[in-house]
């Protein structure tokens, strides 16, 4: 009987999936999303959050305080306000000047929040236990030098703690445009800590899980628009309270006033198709929230029509193992997520079809060192928009630090690796040419050192991203499309600092390899230096690729992908570089790219046949008698 209820069902079917899955992420805010609209399920996750026994983790409303106090951390007012009128808070932002952050100055307001001990961070959070011994109410046990709990709004996430477009879902406050439909590590861990029971420790007897069910009768929570009741949005609540200290919901009735433009999601707004290749392995990741309201199996991704096992395979990976796992029709496809996937058939797509991602705490198995080698894992990008690799951040139990810190730390590589069909593209988060950049879709190869630590992706990408994904996996075009940009940069600097790069490109056929450059660095030396960046042996057959195989530096036995020598006054030097096939290839096409002078000033030499290499119309052709190829680049000095 209510207005809008059959409007309101794929949304509140959405916020029961979101609070059972209890999946924390970031980036779960998009600002611009509905111009002119309040999005329904975003406003209808919140109230279900307080219908569950979730309060406001800022003052908000019910203070009595005005836009933007009402976003200090929630708290009474404390003993010294003597006054039965609000407004008597002690209310100081402290040095940063951001209400609800860390160094807040609050005088002896009562606070009411649950922050995370060790770094009073509420987009983190501890994976292994949430109860009294790890979270806490007590001002006491705030890190050193911090002064009061810091909550999950959208200020305090953005310019205290590096992380973008993310809030709490229980931060009063919605907007017209903003979509949010998806929990942070403040809103699971506060559910995760109410499950650990009466006695507040985790792993007793007393211990709970919740499971929320969609009924359309009978129901203990009720959701409905009713004019007579809100003003906006509200679940009415009442308790029942054991022994003066614990309370459950005893019942819960969300209101909605009609008076607003409500936009309900009725669809799935994130769609991705992948374009397979026949006989061609492909990496992928879904760019798509599955299992909110959609499938999130191999099976319901592959749709019908193919045999699975025989027709089409799907690969992840196992870090520990060391080991590749074929899925079954019955195995979960995830978010953050990386995987293989094979047929043998032609015109072949994954169809995938879910809902806009928040970005969760990938982890990552660790060992090693960087001289000794660490352990693969192979996850995705989460994001249906671009996010520049350089900007990913690494958690590490309470710290979260950017990538570069990590590398230092020697925790992480600074290299992804993408399987291009043909070969492994490696990319870095500074290196010319090699600059890499997470793309909607896209299975990358991260190596790992310290064991235990997470990958995050932060939401760095547009307020409004495209409402489908990209129709296919291209990854070598977006190289090549950088690569040129930032070769005609670097070819107006040749004179001056002495850095430029030459783009090499092989392909027959299907098989194509795109990633690989050589050149000249002020920072590099001519020996081994982070800007020659090592490439890993294939995947699969058939493949073909070009390396540098510099076997005298002893630390990779298939090769280099780009290879930099120091600067000098004026480009010089000689680059050896090898076509590299698993069986030996006719008509194998050459290509270089780069800066026009240096082209033209070069010597490229087919050292097979002892030929000079005229690179008519930019490219050479050549047959491979064997498995390898090898030319030399040669700048000679004048």
């Amino acid at each position: 009987g209510s207005p809008n209820a059959a409007a309101m069902e794929q949304s509140i079917r959405n916020i029961i999936a979101v609070y059972n899955d209890l999946l924390p992420t970031t980036g779960n805010l998009r600002p611009s999303q509905l111009p002119g609209q309040v999005d329904f399920e975003s406003v209808a996750l919140h109230e279900l959050g307080h219908c569950i026994g979730k309060a406001h983790v800022n003052l908000a409303s019910e203070s009595g305080l005005g836009e933007p106090d009402r976003n200090y951390t929630k708290s009474t007012d404390g003993v010294n306000d003597g006054t039965t009128t609000p407004g008597n808070f002690d209310l100081n932002t402290g040095v940063d000047g951001t209400r609800g952050s860390r160094d807040d100055i609050r005088g002896d307001d009562n606070n009411l929040f649950w922050f995370r001990n060790l770094n009073n961070n509420p987009f983190t959070m501890d994976y292994s236990t949430i109860d009294s011994t790890t979270y806490s109410r007590d001002l006491s046990n705030l890190p050193a030098g911090d002064s009061y709990a810091a909550n999950g709004d959208w200020d305090v996430a953005d310019s205290e703690l590096a992380t973008p477009n993310t809030e709490a879902v229980m931060q009063q406050g919605s907007f017209f445009t903003e979509t949010q439909r998806t929990l942070t590590h403040d809103g699971v861990a506060t559910l995760r800590y109410a499950m650990s029971g009466a006695d507040e420790i985790e792993g007793t007897a007393d211990d709970y899980t919740f499971q929320l069910n969609f009924a359309t009768s009978g129901c203990d929570i009720n959701m409905s628009f009713d004019d007579g009741q809100t003003g906006f949005a509200v679940c009415q609540t009442s308790a029942a309270v054991n022994n003066d200290v614990y309370a459950r919901i005893a019942s819960a009735n969300a209101y909605f006033n009609t008076g607003y433009n409500w936009h309900f999601n009725t669809a799935t707004p994130c769609t991705e198709t992948v374009n397979l290749v026949q006989n061609q392995w492909l990496m992928f990741s879904p760019a798509c929230y599955l299992g909110i309201s959609t499938g999130n199996t191999v099976a319901d991704i592959l749709g019908a029509g193919l045999d699975y096992g025989v027709d089409v395979v799907i690969l992840e990976y196992d870090a520990v193992s060391e080991a590749y796992v074929q899925l079954v029709e019955s195995s979960e496809i995830v978010t953050g997520g990386g995987y293989f996937v094979y047929t043998n058939e032609a015109g072949r797509t994954l169809d995938i079809d879910g809902q806009f991602n928040g970005s969760p705490d990938m982890p990552l198995t660790g060992a090693g060192t960087p001289m000794s080698g660490g352990r693969f894992n192979l996850i995705g990008h989460p994001y249906d928009f671009d996010v520049p690799w350089s900007e990913v951040q690494i958690v590490d139990g309470a710290n979260v630090e950017a990538l570069a810190a990590a590398v230092s730390d020697e925790d992480i590589s600074r290299t992804y690796y993408v399987w291009n069909g043909s070969s492994y593209d490696p990319f870095v988060d500074t290196t010319p040419g090699m600059v890499g950049t997470l793309t909607p879709g896209m299975g990358i190869w991260v190596e790992a050192y310290k064991p235990g630590i997470r990958l995050r992706v932060p939401s760095t990408g547009p307020a409004s991203p495209s409402p489908t994904g990209p129709s296919s996996l291209a990854g070598e075009s977006r190289i090549e499309t950088v690569a040129s940009a930032r070769s005609k940069k670097l070819a107006q600097k040749v004179d001056g600092e002495g850095s430029w790069f030459v783009r090499v490109i092989a392909e027959s056929g299907a098989l194509r390899d795109a990633g690989n450059v050589f050149g000249q660095l002020v920072e590099s030396s001519d020996g081994p230096d982070i800007h020659d960046i090592k490439e890993l042996e294939p995947f699969s057959n058939p493949h073909l690729s070009v390396v540098f195989p510099h076997e005298e530096w002893g630390e990779t036995t298939w090769g280099y992908a780009s290879d930099y020598h120091a600067a000098t006054r004026k480009p010089s030097g000689e680059w050896v570089f090898a076509v590299r096939g698993s069986e030996p290839f006719a008509e194998v096409t050459l290509k270089l790219e780069g800066p026009a002078e240096i082209l033209k000033k070069g010597n490229l030499r087919d050292l097979e046949s002892g030929k000079q290499v005229k690179l008519a119309d930019g490219s050479y052709t050549f047959d491979m008698a064997s498995d390898v190829h090898y030319f030399s680049f040669r700048l000679r000095r004048k």
